[in-house]
């Protein structure tokens, strides 16, 4: 039955934004203490060490609101399970750099866990070409595309959080997307963990853009948050586009988390034609490009989440109106080509400015 944001919802979606407020207030000079901070350097421009307890904090809230929630965590545990080692190595990570590959293969033991034991996984795409037929995968062929895709979105969340706000902004719009076409559309589809995890969110996002100065220091998502963020989004994405009774079709998702998804493959394009690695750090980003062609930190945010929000609807209302999945599949073909010329100009013009 479609959830209804009583009494008791109400409540646990309080409690998760008022517990990642506690937990980002007590635990401020404890991450200082023990050396958990992002630290300055190249490819940062932040002045001073910076908490690295956001992720951590949205889980803490996240976690206590659905414990009081009318519906349970049992109900989710396999959802708990994904994000428990995510969570544990990417504060790992966050206070001493791990390999790329440990993260990796962690990566890949969650989305195990959502195929295996979630029985969450990738096997229609849809009519894709316009072929007339959708395209379908077994699950032998299905695991390893649903885990190629899954760490692929996971990396590219962590990739684009490079100034405030901007990751936390982009999830919200995908996750009110979501909530968006589950209302209009009125089907049967429970949206209390979305709930809870955008109150969670919005609480770590009001501090992280200092609109909460006042009471709490500035803190960063880490690593933990940006693939806790990942793992969360994959999991509704897909279980509301792959299922008996899917919500929205598979190509509408890719619409929702455009710009991760078109960043990080226009950077990988951009560098393998400069015959470079393209998984290494670097400051060829969309956010440092365009900081880097005079727009302020806050001009760059504003503009890249509206960029975010207008595809996003773009994509809603073609689902909405039905529009056909190949139409949607070529238009955002085209939308990408059009955001990498732009990237591929910024990075000529600006790339003399920075190592990379």
């Amino acid at each position: 039955m479609y959830m209804i944001l009583d009494n008791m919802h109400f409540t646990s979606t309080v409690v998760s934004f008022i517990c990642t407020c506690f937990f980002m207030y007590f635990c401020y000079d404890f991450s200082n203490s023990i050396g958990l901070v992002d630290k300055p350097t190249w490819r940062k421009s932040h002045k001073g060490n910076i908490p690295l307890i956001g992720g951590i904090a949205i889980i803490f809230g996240f976690s206590l609101g659905c414990l009081i929630s009318p519906r349970g965590l049992s109900e989710w545990r396999p959802l708990f399970f994904c994000i428990i080692p995510l969570a544990v190595v990417g504060v790992m990570d966050d206070h001493g750099n791990i390999s790329v590959s440990r993260r990796v293969i962690v990566q890949i033991i969650s989305c195990c866990i959502m195929i295996f034991y979630g029985n969450v996984y990738l096997f229609e795409f849809g009519d894709l070409f316009g072929l007339g037929y959708k395209l379908e995968a077994n699950k032998i062929v299905a695991v390893p595309i649903t885990i190629i895709c899954v760490v692929g979105v996971i990396n590219s969340l962590n990739l684009i959080d490079g100034i405030d706000g901007l990751c936390g902004f982009l999830t919200l719009i995908a996750l009110f997307s979501i909530c968006l076409i589950v209302k209009i559309k009125g089907v049967d589809a429970s949206l209390v963990l979305i709930l809870h995890f955008s109150a969670a969110l919005i609480a770590y996002l009001l501090v992280n853009i200092d609109l909460m100065r006042f009471l709490i220091k500035k803190v960063f998502l880490g690593d933990a948050g940006t693939t806790i963020i990942g793992i969360f989004l994959c999991w509704h994405m897909i279980k509301l586009s792959n299922s008996s009774t899917s919500v929205f079709r598979p190509i509408v998702a890719v619409y929702l988390i455009s710009l991760p998804i078109m960043d990080t493959l226009s950077i990988m394009l951009r560098r393998i034609k400069k015959n470079e690695s393209p998984f290494k750090a670097g400051r060829d980003h969309i956010h440092h490009l365009l900081m880097l062609a005079g727009l302020s930190q806050t001009k760059t945010l504003f503009l890249l989440v509206g960029l975010s929000f207008l595809i996003a609807g773009i994509g809603v209302i073609a689902e909405l109106k039905n529009i056909k999945e190949s139409y949607m599949f070529y238009s955002f073909m085209f939308i990408f080509s059009l955001y990498h010329i732009l990237a591929l100009k910024l990075d000529k013009l600006y790339n003399q400015k920075y190592l990379i």
